[in-house]
């Protein structure tokens, strides 16, 4: 049998993408309903404040933030799969997949996916609709589709509603699709109402004299595709573009449920009403006061927000619940100099070298330095060489160590790391003599590159993952403890950075004392994926030397 999947995601602040929903039918030879799974994805962060996403999906925030997370919900729609064969209309959903397979579950997709959306386009090449996802494709024969698109539930059963309303043959996916003809300058193309020039990154409207006759153009029936692509517009569609775009924000505004609102590179947040959000080009919002006073966001003056909710009362009264609250509580005033989110306690001087090596190596892994064409070796040799966690750095084949700044180790590949000055010593190689490694570089205290604060995360959130990955745990007096197969942890909640204190249970099965982690978090969820990453290789690595040992 085959399985009509769809899966939505965002992207966070990281660029990273994001699963929110994900949804599937199992269908027979005639594309009828045979059973289904369908479930929202809890995001890996709550950076992901898009009001577009939220608008269109027809959910609510609480809808994602109280679902279950992407490993559980990805688990078990694999079992639920089998054997079966997964139809996803877009390649960027199979290739989703396939690499939360891979990265998250830990196991690679064996059997290839079929995308539909190459096969509809060679069967129905040289009608006037022939391109475009399933709701429009259904829209223009008069198919009945459900009206909230970007559901995923929804958006499988357009899918399948397409399929039988074209009666597209089961059997045509057992061959390669057909490829249909080129789209540029054909005529379909040329008759419809909005021209795109792809040379010169130019929109037109039929009819421009300014519509150049020998370049090939790509056409549009509506503004949709050119706004959300960012098309550069002529004169002559300028004016219909900025209506358009106008048009859309006031749309979202409608549809969202945030309560505040802001732009992704603005210092102000608005009410839902406010009338200077409606030419904004991307929207993003919270439910939560405390969110946009913690980003930095200062209220509009138009507008004039204030937290009048009653959920937002009682947010502002866990944060301070020793002073009662007012009916209105007013706008608080915004200070000239911001209060850092890390300085919530006196930082040991490893510790404040530790978020300087941090906060240094993700400008440079960030910077743009890999986008040039460096080989596999040369890339893992600057990774190793931007890693906060190492003070030492030796190449392979080489007798010395060397600081990282060294001029000796400028040419060699195959880089290696180390934490501290007796453990480059131990691998068997000697200090530098130019640039005189000491121990008082060693690495007392590090932070992993990959963690960032989170303004909204709880406890909550460690109690799920815990559920998620099979972990015992209990919360007393702002410490989380929590056993693994291979240790006990304990998570000290109460302070930023976030320590971790540990025992051992594979090297130390007996030990019941436990020793601080060298290394320090931002955020409490970063630190149980840590612990999680840490125990599972733990596991690993003691499975492979009893085998060995055998």
């Amino acid at each position: 049998m085959y399985i009509i999947a769809d899966v939505e995601w965002v992207e966070n602040q990281s660029y990273k993408k994001c699963p929110t929903q994900l949804a599937a039918v199992r269908v027979d030879e005639e594309w009828n309903f045979v059973d289904e799974f369908s479930s929202y994805i809890r995001p890996l962060d709550y950076t992901f404040h898009n009001c577009n996403h939220v608008a269109y999906t027809g959910g609510d925030p609480y809808n994602f933030v109280n679902a279950p997370g992407c490993y559980k919900v990805f688990e078990e729609f694999n079992q639920w799969v089998g054997e079966d064969t997964i139809c996803w209309w877009w390649d960027q959903s199979a290739c989703l997949h396939a690499q939360i397979n891979r990265i998250v579950l830990k196991q690679n997709t064996t059997k290839p996916a079929i995308i539909l959306c190459d096969y509809i386009r060679g069967f129905l090449d040289g009608e006037e609709y022939s391109r475009g996802n399933a709701y429009q494709l259904a829209r223009a024969r008069n198919i009945a589709v459900p009206c909230v698109e970007h559901n995923s539930h929804n958006d499988v059963i357009a899918i399948i509603s397409l399929l039988i309303g074209i009666s597209f043959p089961q059997k045509a996916l057992l061959k390669p699709p057909v490829q249909p003809a080129p789209r540029y300058n054909s005529p379909i193309c040329r008759m419809l109402e909005y021209q795109y020039d792809a040379t010169n990154d130019l929109l037109h409207k039929k009819g421009c004299p300014l519509i150049p006759v020998s370049v090939d153009m790509l056409g549009y029936s509506t503004l949709m595709t050119p706004l959300r692509k960012g098309y550069r517009a002529c004169a002559c569609v300028r004016g219909e573009m900025r209506s358009a775009r106008r048009e859309k924000v006031i749309d979202v505004l409608k549809r969202v449920p945030y309560t505040y609102l802001y732009t992704e590179h603005g210092q102000v947040f608005h009410s839902r009403d406010c009338g200077l959000l409606h030419n904004a080009s991307h929207v993003l919002g919270t439910t939560k006061y405390r969110t946009v006073i913690a980003k930095g966001l200062r209220p509009c003056k138009v507008c004039r927000p204030t937290a009048k909710y009653a959920r937002d009362l009682m947010s502002v009264r866990r944060v301070v619940p020793s002073i009662p609250l007012p009916a209105n509580v007013p706008t608080p005033k915004t200070t000239k100099r911001k209060k850092s989110k890390l300085a919530t306690r006196n930082l040991t001087t490893p510790e404040r070298a530790a978020i300087t090596r941090m906060q240094q190596s993700q400008k440079e892994r960030y910077s743009g330095v890999l986008d040039t064409e460096l080989t596999e070796q040369e890339k893992n040799d600057f990774y190793t060489l931007t890693q906060p966690r190492f003070g030492f750095f030796a190449a392979k084949g080489y007798r010395n160590f060397h600081l990282r700044n060294c001029a000796r180790l400028v040419g060699k590949d195959q880089i290696l790391g180390f934490d501290t000055f007796s453990h480059a010593r131990h691998a068997g190689f000697t200090p530098c003599k130019q640039c005189k490694p000491t121990e008082k570089q060693d690495i007392l205290v590090s932070i992993p590159i990959d963690n960032m604060v989170r303004d909204d995360e709880t406890v909550d959130d460690l109690e799920v993952l815990c559920e998620q990955f099979g972990y015992a745990y209990s919360y007393h007096k702002r410490v989380f403890q929590l056993s693994t197969p291979a240790g006990k942890w304990k998570i000290h909640t109460g302070s930023r950075p976030i320590t971790l204190e540990h025992i051992n249970l594979v090297k130390s099965p007996g030990c019941k004392k436990y020793h601080r982690q060298h290394r320090i978090f931002l955020s409490m969820v970063d630190a149980l994926r840590y612990i999680h990453r840490h125990d599972s290789t733990l596991l690993v690595s003691a499975e492979k030397s009893k085998k060995g040992a055998s």
